[in-house]
């Protein structure tokens, strides 16, 4: 995506913060998608936010 120039080859770092929202598309039923919010730790990534355990239908 031109609007992100190199920003998806930067390094990854402690004390960064990112969210992830992976997303999936069913043709002709619609999206699901979550978002959680993480910190780098030298150890790994910690989650921000209480990762969501069920899934929610809206209609």
């Amino acid at each position: 995506w031109d609007r992100y120039k190199k920003l998806p080859f930067k390094k990854i770092e402690a004390g960064q913060v990112y969210t992830l929202e992976p997303r999936v598309t069913v043709e002709g039923y619609g999206v699901a998608t979550i978002e959680e919010m993480v910190v780098v730790q030298e150890s790994g990534a910690e989650f921000l936010s209480t990762p969501q355990q069920e899934i929610y239908l809206v209609k």
